[in-house]
C-alpha cells in the first residue's frame, strides 16, 4: 500500500524514518484518516508528532482527526516530551456540524495547556487557516515552507515572507526537508520538558574570537559553538539578534542588540525568546550594544519596552552579560540558584531542584575568570 504525504513528512522527521504509529485505525465517519500521529526519537530525544493528510478530503478537521491529536497532547503531558505538528489542512469538515467545533476547542485546550512545560514546534507545510493558524501559532517555535498558506481569516494575500517580516513565523525553509532537519537542531538544544535540564554537548571551539569591531551577527558567532546557532525570528525586529545555541556544549539562548535604535519590534522579539528560554530554564547571554529607544509613537513603545523590561525581572534562571573581556557577571544569579530561586514556581521535584543547582554551578565555573572559579 502506497504511504500517504504525512507518513512520508512524518518518516522524514523521526530519526532513521522510525515511529510507532499512534491510533493507526483511527478514522472519520467516511473511513478516511486525515492525519497520522506517531512516537519515537526526533534529533535523539523522545518526541510525539501529527501530521495531517491533505491528500484525504485536503486534511479537512474531523472529530476523529481532533480526538487523536488531543491523543498526542495528553500522552506528551504524561511522559514530558515534546510535541512536533505539521500543519497541511484546508480547514474543518462542515458536515460534522458543531461536534467538530466543539472538538476543536478541546484541541486548543490540550495545546494552552501544554504551554511552557514541554517544547511544541509546528511545521507550516502547505494550508494552515483559521482555528488551525491559532493552534500553531501558540506553539514555542514555528516553521513554515515558502509557499505556505498561514493565515486566520480566508481569503488572504498575507504571504509566509510577511508573516516572518511580521515577527508570525520563527523560522522560513524552502521545503519539508529542511523543516525537519530544524526541528532536530532545536529539540537536540532544548529540553524535553520544564523539569529537565537542557543537553549537554562536547563543546566546539568557535570559528572566530570576539573583538570590538564585529556587529551582533558576528559576535553571536565568535561567543557560541562553532555550528550550533539556530537565529529566530530572522525578519523581524533587525536591529536585535534572537537565537538558540550552545556556549562550551551547554545549551543557551543569545540576545544581542545591535548598534541603531530598538523599535517596538525589537522588544517584542527580545520577551518572546526570554519567556521561551525562562519556561524551559535555559540560561540568557545579553550583548548589549544599542543606542537607546527609536523615537516613534510613546504608547505602542511604552507598552512593548515594559513588556520586555517585565520580562526581564520575571526570569528565573541565569542571565549572563558578557563584559569587555567575555567573562560572565554571574555572582547574584549564582546565589539564587544556590537557594532555589532560579527553579520554576512551585513546579519542580527536589531532584529536578538538584539537577538544575548543578547545572547553574557547572555553567557558572565554566563562564568565571580562573580566580573566582577557584573560590567556588
Amino acid at each position: 500500500m502506497e504511504k500517504t504525504i504525512s507518513q512520508k513528512r512524518l518518516e522524514l522527521l523521526f530519526d532513521g524514518g522510525e515511529f510507532t504509529p499512534i491510533d493507526a485505525f483511527a478514522k472519520s465517519t467516511d473511513g478516511d484518516a486525515e492525519v497520522d500521529a506517531g512516537f519515537g526519537l526526533i534529533g535523539g530525544a523522545p518526541a510525539y508528532a501529527f501530521a495531517q493528510n491533505s491528500q484525504e478530503n485536503s486534511g479537512a478537521i474531523t472529530v476523529a482527526q481532533c480526538a487523536k491529536i488531543k491523543k498526542i497532547y495528553s500522552l506528551a503531558e504524561k511522559t514530558g516530551c515534546p510535541v512536533v505538528g505539521i500543519y497541511d489542512s484546508n480547514g474543518v469538515k462542515l458536515t460534522e456540524g458543531f461536534e467538530v467545533l466543539s472538538a476543536y476547542g478541546e484541541l486548543v485546550k490540550a495545546s494552552a495547556r501544554l504551554s511552557g512545560v514541554v517544547p511544541q514546534i509546528s511545521i507550516v507545510a502547505g494550508v494552515c487557516i483559521g482555528t488551525s493558524a491559532l493552534i500553531a501559532n501558540m506553539a514555542d517555535v514555528v516553521i513554515a515552507l515558502d509557499g505556505a498558506d498561514f493565515y486566520v481569516t480566508a481569503p488572504s494575500e498575507v504571504s509566509v515572507k510577511e508573516s516572518a517580516e511580521d515577527g508570525i513565523v520563527d523560522i522560513t525553509v524552502s521545503d519539508v526537508e529542511e523543516a525537519t532537519a530544524k526541528v532536530k537542531e532545536l529539540l537536540a538544544i532544548l529540553p524535553s520538558n520544564n523539569l529537565e535540564v537542557a543537553g549537554i554537548f562536547e563543546a566546539q571551539s568557535s570559528v572566530s574570537v570576539p573583538s570590538g569591531d564585529m556587529d551582533s551577527a558576528q559576535l553571536v558567532g565568535a561567543i557560541a559553538d562553532a555550528g550550533s546557532v539556530i537565529e529566530l525570528k530572522k525578519d523581524y525586529g533587525c536591529n536585535v539578534l534572537t537565537a538558540l545555541a550552545c556556549v562550551g556544549g551547554e545549551s543557551v539562548g543569545i540576545i544581542a542588540f545591535g548598534e541603531k535604535e530598538l523599535c517596538v519590534c525589537c522588544s517584542y522579539k527580545a520577551e518572546a525568546l526570554i519567556k521561551l528560554c525562562d519556561a524551559f530554564s535555559i540560561p540568557i547571554i545579553t550583548i548589549a550594544n544599542g543606542k537607546g529607544l527609536k523615537k516613534g509613537k510613546e504608547t505602542p513603545l511604552l507598552t512593548a519596552t515594559t513588556k520586555l523590561f517585565s520580562a526581564g525581572r520575571m526570569r528565573l534562571f541565569p542571565r549572563l552579560k558578557p563584559k569587555a573581556q567575555l567573562h560572565f557577571c554571574l555572582t547574584k544569579d549564582l546565589q539564587m540558584a544556590r537557594a532555589g530561586k532560579s527553579l520554576k514556581r512551585n513546579t519542580l521535584k527536589p531532584s529536578a531542584l538538584h539537577l538544575r543547582q548543578q547545572h547553574a554551578e557547572r555553567l557558572m565555573t565554566y563562564s568565571l575568570p580562573n580566580k573566582q572559579r577557584q573560590s567556588l
